[in-house]
């Protein structure tokens, strides 16, 4: 190889400033994406520790609150209520009481029923001052309206003193009922109820019987 070419091949090109900077900058990135990988691996490693404190903390607060309730209670945590199921509604029977009040000129039979002037199957609709009216689901006897007031003390008026009912009757109550006319003529001229048995809570037997009494 000649002098020539020795000096040619030893020489080498000066590094442009533009370049340099570009590899600088290059070096400053990866060191800062490394730095910010390392942060963030950091910052996993405390939050799980984190968790694993406040989850331990919990238990021990559940398993203190457990301890507590034994001690003061003397025993096993009881196991919680069950609600206790309503009692079902008693459906009434028989005659309507009448409180003693009434004074019985006639005992309740076939024979005395059949001398009824009116007789019907209804529903208390309203109550009023000595008076009440019914829907009536069936007449035996003496009318043929779909709705009759009649006069009859009310319920709490009925009542026994001693009895846990509370009122004899109330709106919505089923009775089977009958009577006179309070100073006579047709059977609804001031129509009055009778009691002493002759008026009575409703059940399909006696509606089948008074059918067959008063049809």
């Amino acid at each position: 190889m000649s002098d020539d070419e020795l000096s040619t091949a030893g020489s080498v090109p000066p590094v442009q400033p533009a370049a340099l900077e570009r590899a600088r900058q290059a070096v400053r990135a990866a060191a800062d994406a490394e730095a910010a990988a390392e942060a963030e691996a950091a910052g996993r490693r405390s939050s799980r520790r984190r968790r694993r404190a406040a989850y331990g903390a919990l238990a021990a607060a559940v398993a203190a609150g457990v301890t507590v309730a034994v001690v003061l209670t003397g025993g096993d945590p009881e196991p919680p209520a069950q609600a206790r199921p309503e009692p079902s509604p008693v459906t009434r029977t028989g005659p309507l009481p009448d409180g003693g009040a009434a004074s019985c000129a006639f005992a309740y039979s076939r024979e005395t029923l059949a001398e009824r002037a009116f007789a019907f199957d209804g529903t208390v609709t309203d109550i009023g001052a000595g008076s009440v009216t019914f829907d009536v689901h069936e007449w035996f006897r003496g009318g043929e309206e779909p709705a009759v007031t009649v006069a009859m003390a009310d319920g709490a008026a009925l009542a026994d003193e001693t009895s846990e009912w509370g009122p004899v009757y109330e709106v919505g109550t089923r009775l089977l009922v009958s009577g006179e006319p309070r100073w006579g003529g047709g059977p609804l001229d001031d129509p009055i109820v009778w009691t002493c048995g002759f008026t009575r809570y409703y059940d399909g037997t006696t509606a089948a019987f008074w059918r067959d009494v008063l049809g």
